[in-house]
């Protein structure tokens, strides 16, 4: 009888290390991808920040963004376009992200179904009419 408690308190210690390195695993897997998240969303608000209908080099919009960050801003045309164009817009579209994330990961844990959208509650046609209404 003895024995036997002991074989079995073994496999708890060794089922408890096993899920605790599993649980480590875990952390270190969703650290990398916040990690290459963050690279990629810099790396995509670099892009916007120089594309459009007047390409400016990633190296010019970093020195803009830096010179205003400083307060030592230029008052040339790419200086504008970036600051007071593509720098709004793309906070913008930052914040927008930011919102819609976790709303979408309160709508799926609310119908409990991984691919919720807003038609299942009706929402998009409520935010339609309030659209409408405005």
């Amino acid at each position: 009888m003895t024995l036997a408690k002991t074989a079995t308190a073994g496999d708890d210690a060794a089922s408890r290390q096993a899920a605790l390195r599993a649980i480590g695993a875990t952390r270190r897997r969703q650290r990398w991808w916040l990690a290459a998240g963050v690279v990629v969303m810099v790396i995509g608000v670099a892009v916007c920040l120089g594309t459009g209908p007047v390409w400016i080099p990633p190296a010019q919009v970093l020195d803009i963004v830096l010179n205003h960050l400083r307060g030592a801003a230029q008052n040339t045309t790419a200086d504008l376009i970036v600051w007071d164009t593509r720098v709004p817009r793309v906070a913008m579209a930052l914040v927008a992200g930011a919102v819609l994330a976790p709303a979408g990961v309160v709508l799926q844990a609310l119908v409990r179904n991984p691919l919720a959208d807003p038609y299942i509650l009706g929402l998009n046609a409520g935010a339609s009419t309030g659209a409408a209404f405005v």
